[in-house]
Formats: structure tokens, sequence, C-alpha cells
């Protein structure tokens, strides 16, 4: 019985997945326009403020159900896990988001019971499937900002040529947005676009480095920022910012090439304990059988595994060297 309600369930979120899927980009268009439609209808008499302004045409979506917007949208989760797909580059809503992970859940788990006959081990299957969505996003997230951080060095440099050229700071952020790929070249129309739209060019530039927790971006934002404060050569600024995060990257390459030696010696003696215990159990069943079958036993593996674990994770942190 537990099985072919589990498998209805998830052909009905999957289902629903697609519908939601396709009608996403329809929503956020609408959305979109029912925006600039609250704009135009204000009294003309009404001087709108620069938060007012940028909230009303940045209406952020969670969902393109109505109602499931409204709920998520009161939740600190969905904004801190809208934040994440943001950065991640990932073009989906927190709701499509959350329906893929119950599809994974149940799917593994109905795949995992129908195949092994034991309703038991769904639930390694559903844990396993809950971690995995978050897994990938944390992957694709940091790939990103490290996508973008190599970015830096060189649009940095046109930024410079461009303002020694005698463009503007936002020109130069125009043209160079322009021509520069993802993810940079996105984010840098998206700081345009909230200047357009009445965002202060050092709120804009705040908010941007907020959403990529990138200590060099964090650099070059201050850097902006204070140069626009306190005055100062701009061009002669970023060469400088430029300068300092190429020879950061150097050095943390250097540091990444003397440590690789450790950190595999690392996996090696994480996984050597169990790659014994393995060959062991296949030539000699019975000599490892008290492991599994006594208390002392028990208690010895789940100590063995427990000091293993921590002295992987010691390993990792030692050679964790931050630049």
């Amino acid at each position: 019985m537990l099985v072919p309600l589990l498998a209805a369930l998830t052909a009905g979120l999957a289902v629903t997945f697609v519908v939601l899927t396709f009608g996403e980009q329809r929503s956020r268009s609408e959305a979109m326009l029912a925006s600039l439609g609250r704009v135009r209808m204000l009294p003309q008499e009404r001087t709108l403020d620069t938060a007012t302004a940028t909230h009303l045409l940045r209406d952020e979506r969670f969902s393109s159900v109505n109602f499931l917007n409204t709920a998520l949208s009161r939740r600190a989760w969905s904004r801190r896990m809208a934040g994440e797909l943001a950065q991640a580059g990932v073009r989906m809503s927190v709701g499509t988001f959350t329906l893929v992970r119950m599809v994974l859940i149940t799917g593994s788990v109905v795949a995992v019971v129908t195949m092994t006959g034991t309703p038991l081990l769904g639930l390694p299957a559903g844990i396993l499937a809950v971690l995995l969505p978050s897994w990938f996003l944390r992957r694709a997230r940091r790939k990103r900002i490290q996508r973008l951080e190599q970015q830096l060095p060189e649009v940095l440099t046109l930024l410079s040529n461009a303002v020694k050229s005698g463009f503007g700071l936002m020109q130069a952020l125009q043209y160079i947005g322009d021509q520069v790929e993802e993810p940079l070249g996105g984010e840098l129309r998206r700081v345009l676009r909230d200047v357009a739209v009445g965002t202060p060019v050092e709120a804009a530039l705040a908010e941007f480095s907020e959403r990529f927790p990138s200590e060099s971006l964090g650099i070059v934002t201050t850097a902006i920022i204070v140069q626009r404060s306190a005055g100062g050569n701009l061009a002669e600024i970023l060469d400088t910012v430029a300068s300092t995060i190429r020879d950061r990257d150097r050095i943390q390459g250097e540091i990444k090439t003397l440590t690789t030696q450790q950190m595999y010696t690392g996996y090696l003696l994480a996984l050597l304990p169990a790659g014994i215990a393995g060959m062991i159990f296949v030539m000699s069943p019975g000599y490892m059988e008290p492991l599994f079958s006594t208390g002392l036993g028990k208690s010895l593996l789940a100590g063995a595994v427990t000091m293993d674990l921590l002295g992987f994770m010691v390993i990792r942190r030692i050679l964790a060297i931050e630049v």
C-alpha cells in the first residue's frame, strides 16, 4: 500500500513541477508588468523615495502560484534560499526548487523500497535525496563565485582603460556589461538596472557585493564606493585593486599546489581503514563478523568511524589556508 501511494505522489509532484516550470517565465513577465503598472497608477504629485521605487519595480516572486508566493514570502528561509539560487545562477523559483526536492525524496524512496523490498532502506535514500539538491546548489554557487573572481582582474583593467578614455563610471560599466560573459556581465547589467530604477550607485554596488560573498569582489566595491565619497583617481585605484587581486590569486594558486599532495594524503588516510576492512571482509567474513554481531564490536566500529571522520576533518581544516 505504501509503494503505490508514494509512486502516485511522485507522479503528481513531477507533473506539477513541469507545469510550474513552464509557467515561471510568464509569471516573471506578468510580475514586472504589474510592478510597472503600480508605479504608473500612483498619484503624479507623489514623490517616490528610492526604497519604494526599487521595491515596486523589483517585485520578488517565490512561486508562480499566488498563494504559495504569499506564503513563502513570509518565511525567512525562503529569502535565504532565493539568495542562494541567485548566487548559483539557477533560474528557478524557491517554490519550484522545493518541489524538486519533494519529487527526489518520494521518487528515491519508492525506487529503493521497490527494488529491495525493505521499507527501512527507504529512510537513508530519503535523507540522501534531501541532501543532494543542497550539495548541488552549494557546488554551483561555489563554481559561479570562482568564475566571477577569475573575471574580476580583466574586467577591472577594461574598466580602468575606459575611465582613462573619458568614460564615466556608469558608461564604462554599461559598455563592459554588454561585452563580458556570465556571471559578471549579467551582474553588472543588474547593477545598472538597479541604478536605472532609482537605487544610488553606492547602494547598488553594496548589494552586488552582498549577493556574492567574495573577498575580491568586496575589495572592488569598497574601493569604488570610497572613491565616490572621498574622491581620487578612479583609474589608478582600479589598476591597484586589479594588481592586488592578481597577486592574491597567484598566492592562492601556489598554496593550492603545495597542499595538493597533503590533501590527497588525507583522502588516502581516511579511506585506507575502510579499504582494508573491506578486503578482510571479502577474504575472511568470519574474522570481521564479531564487529557487527557483538555490542563491543559495534562500539569499536562506531568509535573507529568517528575518529576517522574527525581526523579527516582536522586535516581539511589545517590545509584550508586563507589568504
